[in-house]
């Protein structure tokens, strides 16, 4: 499915609705060991990054958690990872209608298209996983 098929068709469908028990895929995936471990395996985040990666997250992202998104930064910047990360901090723009996930996104444009364009012509990239500390 495309992402939009995605969202439109099961945006704000509560996962408790696709198990005979009531319970969320997350309750199930956690209550067994077998599934837990699969998706483990997958996690992303385990593996050092072969090369530079720029990671930006919104603050107040109710789609991709910036917790979730710091947290890889961190793990990749443990495993010696080239990362450029950066928290954007916006106001909280409404919860659920993707405006907090797509404006931080469209606001760091400019950026992004820098970061790529310097990687495409060679020039190194530097990390600043030593800011991790002092960003939120």
């Amino acid at each position: 499915m495309c992402v939009g098929d995605v969202l439109f068709g099961y945006g704000f469908v509560k996962s408790t609705s696709w198990t005979v028990s009531g319970k969320s895929v997350g309750d199930v995936i956690a209550g067994s060991p077998p599934a837990q471990a699969a998706l483990d395996r997958q996690r992303i985040g385990t593996l050092k990054p072969a090369g530079p990666v720029r990671l930006v997250t919104g603050i107040q992202d109710d789609i991709v958690p910036h917790r979730q998104a710091r947290q890889l930064a961190v793990d990749w910047c443990r495993k010696g990872a080239n990362i450029t990360y950066e928290a954007i901090s916006l106001p909280n723009l409404g919860d659920k209608i993707l405006t907090n996930h797509l404006v931080p996104l469209i606001t760091d444009q400019g950026d992004a298209v820098s970061w790529m364009t310097d990687r495409l012509a060679g020039r190194t990239a530097y990390s600043n996983c030593w800011t991790m500390p002092l960003q939120p």
